[in-house]
């Protein structure tokens, strides 16, 4: 038979054969569309801050001047600067909400910008998810962020009251010996001018797609006209938004700056601290995805591949009359993988439509409000790529079935060693022959191995799912794991006086001594450090009576004025570890060096919102006179209290005296870092993955156990005649299915909680904290039985409809 011939059998085969093809190609479409859309939504959540930056033109550094309205420095002076391309101001408005409780108040709401029109308008625009930009010229029109227009509960056409003040309005309120009666000063008609703003834009800049819980009060950002109406009133901040020529040049620009106002503290962030938080921060949810589209490409290869293998074996029986015919075996396999290949195109084609419908789900988490070009979206390389590899992936599965079905000659099947031994021990003949079901192709050449090895990878990805959903959870419920040694930082408000010094911590500190409910306390000093040339955020924890201990992976904490502890990042950054040195300047050129006395865990600390922050890996710690000597001086965050379990921070408080008539005490309660948080947001996904996977289990062992029994339907026709009974066949089919699941158990287990644990090592080993990893002992033994009893569950139905058959009507097809 030649090409010809080959053609003709192979046309004559759709005709007959159109519509199984047709289900394995739908088959193969929905199998192949979950894998493209996983991976495209992880490409488009990992791509989401790129794209963010590019088309909001986002800015490269952010300069926040400690001297604020009071400092040299001006924007015209930065505009000069070799590598400023773009440059922009944005000033501190000081507004506050129409009424007030406390005045902590006022240090705990959103804050309130004023751009110069150009930042936020020419570059550093914010994406919108609802309205549009202010009018520049409309003085009663501002933008909220998302976690503005959460906090206040408000959207695009609602109205936003809030107080406009001067610092005039405030000092003049200075006979307001108490806090309580600066509240009523402050909620008095004729205190400041209350004004009513449209809201007409909601949205997020690029420094506020991640931020740490405490920094995440949001922004209300009013307009160029607003700013003149009411006479700039300024909250004595402001900061400069740049764009340079080259991200490389972000460190000779800081230096640039710090050199025009050499006695002065300037903070800065940098858009390159800011992607590696988003990094770390969407980092779970790709791996999420990525994991989902692993375990679909799992499903699709153990089904798909089954499918073939039964196909392929089916057709096979039917093509026995071509080897009369003179169609040689290599004919036969062409055919078969022709027959396949069309199936294979219809599925691919398939799987890309599904994939782009779906590509709107992208980007999860937290990036999705920074997605600038929302729904649907087509990168036709990537899709082409996973159109082709579905393609050849659905034909490779189907080639060593279709050599094995165009077999000429019988094959001696192989026989089990365990089911030798069952019969060898004079076990019942139902179990003998359930053993040999699960374990011996027969002379059908059911897929045992295949079906074994399924079942065995599902365990395993189970037992991993879990051991990492446990592991996680224990992580995030656990502050000291990733570096919290306090639980709140106490600050002082006042409403007459935005000038608080270090001292005025002193009378608090005295009672902190006394404040038996108190495990643990220290003054918090934020700093910026150069070492190695590369700026690095810093802090410093003045030791008390009752020390906080830093959470040290390696080493211990700094002692001396010479020495510094580093997060893991920073070290990795620096290419230095414990017992190196590690060069350390300052602006005016002295540089010395610290000795690296520990790898820490580090907890979030900034001098601003809007400043770079140590966090989990990245920053350094310092004694306070180390801090001192290498850091520019910044505020006194507070002091960092922590309390002993039971204990009520607030009822502490209340017992004790700010000192100042004038002063309140303002709690900031630590909360998770972006990082952590970040994970907390997926603490779902490893049970919605488990559920999948035991989906999986059930799908296989129920595909192996509907295959098995309809292949052998003769051999269990012939039992019956030989005197086998309904509830023998039932127990056949229920000692196979146990036996799969026991073998998947087996191996799995084991396999699965290595693989759960070194899994969850790595996740925590990147993000710099401490890798602690659970095995979850109950977790396990709930798995183990609801593997076996899903195994036994899906095998009744085949078992059932065997056991109802008739042995004569099932001989007589034969």
């Amino acid at each position: 038979m030649g090409l010809r011939g080959t053609g003709l059998v192979f046309r004559a085969s759709l005709r007959h054969g159109w519509r199984g093809l047709l289900g394995i190609g739908l088959l193969v479409g929905l199998a192949g569309g979950a894998v493209l859309t996983g991976v495209g939504a992880a490409r488009r959540t990992d791509s989401a801050i790129v794209r963010m930056q590019e088309g909001t033109e986002a800015w490269d550094v952010l300069v926040n001047p400690n001297g604020g309205t009071e400092s040299a420095l001006q924007v015209e002076d930065i505009a000069v600067l070799p590598d400023v391309v773009d440059v922009g101001r944005a000033d501190g408005v000081l507004m506050g909400p129409e009424t007030i409780d406390s005045v902590t108040d006022l240090s705990q709401g959103s804050i309130v910008l004023a751009s110069d029109g150009v930042v936020g308008y020419d570059f550093g625009r914010p994406v919108l998810s609802a309205g549009r930009l202010p009018d520049p010229e409309a003085a009663n029109e501002v933008l909220l962020s998302e976690r503005a227009a959460e906090r206040y509960d408000v959207g695009v056409g609602d109205t936003l009251t809030g107080r406009v003040l001067h610092f005039e309005d405030v000092t003049g309120a200075d006979t307001a010996a108490t806090p309580a009666e600066a509240v009523a000063a402050y909620n008095s008609p004729d205190f400041g001018a209350l004004v009513d703003l449209q809201v007409v834009g909601v949205g997020t800049f690029f420094d506020q797609v991640v931020v740490d819980e405490q920094f995440d009060g949001g922004s209300i950002n009013v307009t160029p006209a607003f700013w003149a109406e009411y006479d700039q009133p300024s909250a004595g901040y402001w900061g400069a938004m740049v764009r340079l020529t080259s991200r490389s040049a972000t460190q000779r620009f800081r230096e640039q700056v710090e050199a025009l106002v050499p006695d002065e503290t300037v903070a800065t962030q940098t858009a390159l601290e800011v992607e590696d938080q988003v990094d770390r921060a969407v980092r779970p949810e790709v791996s999420a995805l990525l994991v989902f589209s692993l375990v679909a490409m799992a499903v699709a290869l153990v089904v798909v591949g089954q499918a073939l293998s039964r196909r392929l074996q089916l057709d096979a029986v039917h093509d026995e009359p071509l080897r009369a015919l003179g169609c040689t075996r290599p004919q036969r396999v062409i055919v078969a993988l022709g027959r396949v290949a069309l199936a294979a195109a219809v599925g691919a084609f398939l799987a890309a439509v599904i994939a782009v419908l779906a590509s709107p789900i992208a980007p999860i988490g937290v990036v999705r409000p920074a997605e600038p070009d929302p729904g649907i979206r087509v990168e036709w390389l990537p899709l082409a790529g996973g159109v082709v590899l579905v393609f050849l992936a659905t034909v490779a599965l189907a080639v060593w079935p279709a050599v094995q079905a165009a077999r000429t000659r019988p094959r001696v099947r192989p026989v089990s060693r365990i089911s030798t031994w069952l019969a060898a021990t004079g076990a019942p003949p139902s179990l003998v022959t359930g053993a040999r079901f699960a374990l011996e192709p027969g002379r059908v050449g059911v897929p045992t191995r295949a079906t074994l090895a399924g079942a065995a990878t599902s365990v395993v990805l189970v037992v991993a799912t879990v051991t990492f959903a446990a592991s996680l959870d224990h992580f995030v419920e656990t502050p000291t794991l990733y570096g919290a040694p306090w639980t709140d930082v106490v600050s002082l408000d006042s409403a007459t006086t935005d000038d608080i010094s270090s001292d005025a911590y002193d009378p608090l500190i005295d009672q902190l001594e006394a404040a038996d409910e108190i495990t643990g306390f220290g003054r918090l000093s934020p700093g910026q450090l150069t070492l190695d040339g590369q700026s690095t955020p810093a802090f410093a924890l003045e030791r008390s009576s009752r020390p906080l201990a830093p959470v040290v992976l390696d080493g211990r904490a700094p002692a001396a004025t010479d020495e510094v502890g580093l997060g893991t990042t920073t070290m990795d950054d620096l290419d230095v570890a414990v017992g190196d040195d590690v060069a350390v300047s300052r602006p005016d050129g002295e540089e010395r060096t610290l000795r690296v006395v520990g790898r820490l865990v580090l907890p979030v600390v900034a001098a601003y919102p809007g400043a770079d922050k140590t966090t989990l890996g990245q920053g350094a710690l310092l004694t306070p006179d180390g801090l001192e000597a290498w850091s520019p001086t910044f505020d006194t965050l507070g002091v960092a209290v922590a309390a002993a379990d039971g204990a009520d921070i607030d009822e502490v408080l209340a017992d004790l005296d700010p000192g100042d008539p004038s002063f309140a005490f303002s709690l900031n309660e630590t909360g998770q870092p972006s990082d952590v948080a970040s994970l907390n947001r997926v603490r779902s996904t490893p049970l919605a993955l488990a559920a999948l996977l035991a989906a999986l289990i059930a799908l296989t062992v129920a595909h192996a156990l509907g295959a098995a029994v309809r292949a052998r339907r003769r051999d269990l026709a012939i039992l019956r005649t030989c005197g086998f009974t309904r509830r023998q066949v039932v127990a056949t089919v229920a000692t196979q299915a146990t036996l799969i699941a026991g073998i998947g158990l087996l191996v799995g287990v084991p396999v699965g909680l290595a693989l759960g644990r070194l899994s969850w090592t790595a996740v925590v080993d990147r993000l710099g904290a401490v890798a602690e990893a659970i095995t979850p002992w109950p977790a396990l033994g709930v798995v183990v039985l609801a593997v076996l009893l899903i195994a036994n569950l899906v095998g009744l139905v085949p078992g059932l409809r065997a056991a109802r058959a008739h042995p004569a009507d099932t001989l007589r097809t034969e």
